[in-house]
Parts: structure tokens; sequence; C-alpha cells
């Protein structure tokens, strides 16, 4: 073999090694993490019952934050967790349900899609997105999305469109 075509094909070799490290460290990089588990006020004294499912990000937790000192001392139960105990959720039990996610190469996290598909009764939930470009173009069409960047200045936006369907009259 030429050694110009051994060359090339050791450059093309770890090129092809570099694009999929990278792809690799960008998905890690950009999981998110487990949310804790708690709640807003008292559930004896509220007159509604909000379900917040949740990922654990700097972003989302300065959201919940917002969304927590708007709601303390209200006559309103929120429970907030982790989207990853979506599977326990009856929606019987609750008000509204919110699901604040995160799209990751296009797609919502795999238990999240099938609450949506097969289990969601669209009066009660409602879907928050973070998205690198801000734009998801797999919206489903039965479920109010509200689709914003994981960006500091969006989060006053992205609490208040939180805290307009908690308050939300039926």
């Amino acid at each position: 073999m030429k050694k110009s075509v051994k060359i090339s094909l050791i450059t093309v070799g770890v090129c092809v090694l570099l694009f999929g490290a990278s792809a690799v460290a960008y998905r890690i990089i950009r999981t998110q993490g487990f949310a804790n588990s708690y709640t807003i006020n008292q559930k004896e004294k509220a007159q509604s019952k909000v379900l917040i499912l949740t990922q654990q990000s700097h972003f989302k937790d300065s959201v919940m934050a917002k969304v927590k000192d708007t709601f303390e001392g209200q006559p309103l139960f929120i429970q907030v967790q982790d989207i990853s105990t979506i599977d326990n959720v009856k929606q019987k039990d609750w008000d509204r349900i919110l699901l604040i996610t995160t799209v990751q190469s296009s797609d919502l996290p795999e238990k999240a899609v099938h609450f949506i598909k097969k289990e969601a009764n669209f009066s009660k939930v409602h879907l928050f997105v973070t998205a690198d470009s801000g734009r998801w173009p797999k919206k489903p069409k039965e479920v109010d999305v509200v689709t914003t960047t994981s960006k500091k200045s969006n989060i006053d936006t992205f609490s208040n469109a939180i805290n307009q369907v908690i308050q939300k009259n039926d």
C-alpha cells in the first residue's frame, strides 16, 4: 500500500473517531440530571392540585425556584418530581400535569413520549420544552406546548408561561 493511501486512511479514521467522540461527549454534557422531589403548600388546604414533572438543570432549577416563589402560601398544592417517575402518574389525581423537559436529538425522553401519545388527557397535560434552537418541529397537535432555549434571559418568560398554566381556571 502506498504511503499516501495509508496517511489518507489514518486521517479519515482519526476524523471519524473524533467526530464520534465529540457526539458522545455532547450527548453526555447535555444530559439532564435527576430532579429532587418536593411539594409546594399543603395538600389539605388546596383548591387545586398540580403535578410538575421536570429534569434537573441550572435553567430548570431557576425556573422552578421562580414558580415556587410565586405559589408558596397559595391555596394550591404543587408536587414536583423527576420526569422519570411519569410511569407512576395517575391522571385522575391531578387537576393539571406539566411536563418540563428537554429535546435531545429531536425527541423528548421516551417515557414522556409514551405518556403523551398513549395516556395523556390533553385538557390536563401541558408541555414545556427546552431545545437548543428554541424550536421543536415535532410538537404534538393535541398538547399545549411552550418551547424555549435554556438561556438565563428566558427564565422569567418560561416561568411566567408555567405560572399562567398553573393559575388557569377550567
